[in-house]
């Protein structure tokens, strides 16, 4: 059974910086589901059940999140959960050797979203015999300044004022196998270029998994912005779990002009967020839009709701009342209808 790892041992310093809140990168919110949330929910959906988080000592919020949210959800769909703090740091990928299994081990890491096949990650690396398999997209690169090309006797022939380029990037995704891991010197900083090495260097096979699947590295509140509006724009990638779910709902979504949005109170009796403001189920009128489809998994009652959320103008539907924006009540499911129609504002959708 392959064990997949959650690095987030990073102090994020990046994204502390340009977003001045304190909150670690794992802890991040995108569409209102925080980074480390997404990443372990990707892993459930592809079939992995043997998940381990990677966090360093002196980030409390991002551990007991981790041993809350994340082992509940985990646990509600089978799957095994651990956690192993740094007790100093040991870079990107040197934790793997004191979390590997007997099998292979799927490295992801918290600040990167991607659509990619885990599943088939795994295949291809177990297919090639590879000792450690990195998966590689293109990537463009706008250079931030003109580019000129010269001919053999000095003289400019061409200029071109910040040319885009593409280059072979790597995913920061891997597979490891057993021996890779164990090849990884213990107690020490290790980054997967260094790994490279250390396995090229043995003879042993590096295999790439090449793809053209949705991929973003989320390290600071520009790449938020851009991260936000990727996950809308093909929110069946990232936001729909592979297999079907428990329960469909479609609901529409109206919002005042003042930013009030209009909702359903849930009952005590109600088995999902009793008591907190949910989304009105009903069935989408004429002039609906589509907003956002995604999944909801709710571990204490070890469902998941794929809700389907309309936006329409004029009367709001029946069944539910005006709820001020920002209220500390909000359902998971409204708070990320409400993100999406933040996003798909402010991009002119």
């Amino acid at each position: 059974m392959t064990r997949a790892v959650v690095m987030a041992g990073g102090r994020s310093s990046r994204m502390r910086a340009s977003r001045g809140d304190g909150r670690h990168k794992g802890l991040t919110t995108v569409l209102g589901v925080p980074l480390l949330e997404r990443n372990v929910s990707a892993l459930l959906s592809a079939g992995i059940r043997d998940v381990v988080l990677v966090a360093a000592e002196g980030e409390p919020e991002l551990l007991e999140f981790g041993q809350t949210r994340c082992r509940a959800l985990v646990e509600a769909w089978g799957a095994r959960w651990d956690v192993f703090v740094e007790r100093q740091p040991l870079g990107t990928i040197g934790a793997a050797r004191e979390v590997a299994g007997p099998g292979d081990l799927l490295v992801v890491n918290v600040d990167n979203l991607t659509s990619l096949d885990l599943a088939g990650f795994v295949a291809h690396h177990r297919a090639k015999r590879a000792a450690m398999t990195v998966a590689t997209h293109w990537e463009p690169f706008t250079m931030p300044f003109g580019e000129v090309t010269l001919t053999a006797e000095g003289m400019i022939e061409a200029i071109a004022e910040k040319p885009v380029k593409r280059y072979h990037t790597s995913s920061g995704t891997y597979v490891l196998s057993a021996e890779a891991c164990a090849a990884i010197p213990p107690g020490q900083p290790l980054g997967a270029p260094s790994l490279w090495e250390l396995l090229h260097a043995a003879g042993r096979p590096v295999a790439a998994f090449e793809h053209q699947s949705a991929w973003i590295d989320v390290n600071d509140a520009a790449a938020l912005e851009r991260a936000e509006r990727l996950v809308l724009d093909r929110a069946d990638e990232f936001e729909l779990w592979a297999a079907a779910p428990d329960r469909e709902v479609s609901a529409v979504l109206a919002v005042a002009e003042d930013g009030a949005a209009w909702l359903a109170r849930s009952g005590n009796g109600a088995a999902r967020y009793p008591g907190m403001w949910e989304l009105v189920e009903q069935a989408p009128r004429v002039g609906a839009r589509p907003l956002i489809r995604f999944d909801d998994p709710h571990p204490e009652t070890r469902t998941r709701v794929r809700y389907q959320v309309y936006t329409a103008e004029g009367e709001p539907p029946a069944g539910g009342g005006w709820v001020p924006a920002g209220d500390p009540a909000l359902s998971p499911p409204a708070r990320r209808a409400l993100e999406a129609l933040r996003v798909a504002r402010a991009g002119g959708a």
